[in-house]
C-alpha cells in the first residue's frame, strides 16, 4: 500500500497565507460531530462548493498530483519521473486510462479540539482519499492508515486508497487544535 505525503510548499503554495483562511472558514462552517466517543466536529460534505479561494487552491493541487498517486498505488511502489511519464504516455496513447478522469466527490473540514478523534472507517467506494493539515503541531495525533502512523504535519497533504481503514485515536491527539481539509476522489475515466 502506498501512502503519499507531500509538503504543499514544495508546489509553490504559501501556507502562511492560506492556512489561516482555511482554518477560519472550516471553523465557521462546522455543523455536527462525527460518530463515536470524544468525536471531532465536521463541516458539511460539500465544502468544495462553497467557493473559498484558499480551499480551492489546495483542491487544485490535490487534483494535480492525483494521477501520480493513482499510478504508484496501482503499482504498489513509488515511481521516478521518467517511469511516471512513460506510464502516462503509454496509457494516453492506448486510451486505456485517463489521468484527468479523477473528480472530487466530496470534501469537508474537520476540527479536533484536544483529545478528540475519529473511529476506524474507510471511504469505499471512493478511489482516493486525502487529508490536508491546515493546523497541527507536534502534539497532534497521527492519521493511522492500515496500522501505519502518518504524522499530522501542518502544511502537508496525505493521500491514500479510499478502501484503506484509517482513524485518529483521541488518546493520541494531545494538541490543542488540529484542523484538516479532507475529501474523496472518484475515477470516472473518459466521462466528463
Amino acid at each position: 500500500m502506498i501512502i503519499t505525503q507531500v509538503n504543499v510548499a514544495d508546489f509553490g503554495v504559501n501556507v502562511d497565507e492560506l492556512n489561516p483562511s482555511i482554518n477560519s472558514f472550516i471553523k465557521l462552517n462546522l455543523s455536527k460531530k462525527v460518530r463515536g466517543e470524544n468525536a471531532a466536529s465536521i463541516t458539511p460534505f460539500n465544502l468544495h462548493t462553497f467557493n473559498n479561494e484558499a480551499i480551492t487552491k489546495i483542491l487544485e493541487l490535490v487534483l494535480t498530483i492525483t494521477p501520480r498517486v493513482a499510478i504508484e498505488s496501482a503499482l504498489g511502489s513509488v515511481v521516478d519521473d521518467i517511469k511516471y511519464q512513460n506510464i502516462l504516455d503509454h496509457t494516453l496513447n492506448t486510451g486505456r486510462w485517463n489521468p484527468e478522469g479523477f473528480h472530487l466527490e466530496e470534501c469537508w473540514g474537520i476540527v479536533y479540539d484536544g483529545q478528540q478523534g475519529v473511529s476506524p472507517h474507510n471511504h469505499f467506494p471512493s478511489s482516493i482519499s486525502f487529508s490536508y493539515y491546515s493546523k497541527a503541531d507536534e502534539n497532534s495525533g497521527p492519521l493511522i492508515v492500515e496500522g501505519n502512523d502518518i504524522p499530522a504535519k501542518e502544511g502537508y497533504l496525505t493521500m491514500f486508497s479510499s478502501h484503506s481503514t484509517h482513524e485518529v485515536r483521541s488518546e493520541d491527539n494531545k494538541g490543542e487544535e488540529r484542523i484538516a481539509l479532507v475529501g474523496n476522489l472518484e475515477y470516472h475515466g473518459f466521462r466528463y
